[in-house]
């Protein structure tokens, strides 16, 4: 795969491989003809800053808060959509088990409550 074919202050090559323009070699950084382009993607990102990273899914709003996270990385173009697809299957894993494991604990809470009625009458 092919590397931007800017060379930085410092003297090394521009490492980035994604969204080269054909014309030029460039990636989005580098290349003066999609300075709007540039512009645009760093005002998703800054919509998008509120989003963190999630160290564990445990709850149900861990499960969105990664979710949102997951789709600030993909409209900043941080991350493939086939990567997406996979971390959004595992999300609805873990989403699947916490219901259940909450569904759990509500059916034995409600059990619980009805055999204290019955022991109250």
């Amino acid at each position: 795969m092919e590397k931007c074919a800017a060379v930085k202050t410092n003297g090394e090559r521009c490492g980035h491989r994604r969204d080269l323009n054909p014309a030029n070699g460039l990636c989005l950084f580098h290349d003066p003809d999609r300075k709007a382009e540039l512009y645009a993607f760093q005002d998703r990102g800054r919509k998008n800053r509120g989003a963190r990273k999630p160290k564990r899914i445990e709850s149900i709003e861990d499960v969105i808060a990664a979710r949102d996270w997951l789709f600030g990385e993909l409209m900043a173009k941080r991350i493939e959509r086939d990567e997406v697809s996979t971390l959004r299957a595992v999300l609805a894993d873990q989403e699947k088990s916490i219901t259940q494991d909450l569904l759990g604990r509500v059916r034995a809470l409600q059990r619980e409550l009805k055999h204290l009625r019955q022991g109250a009458s």
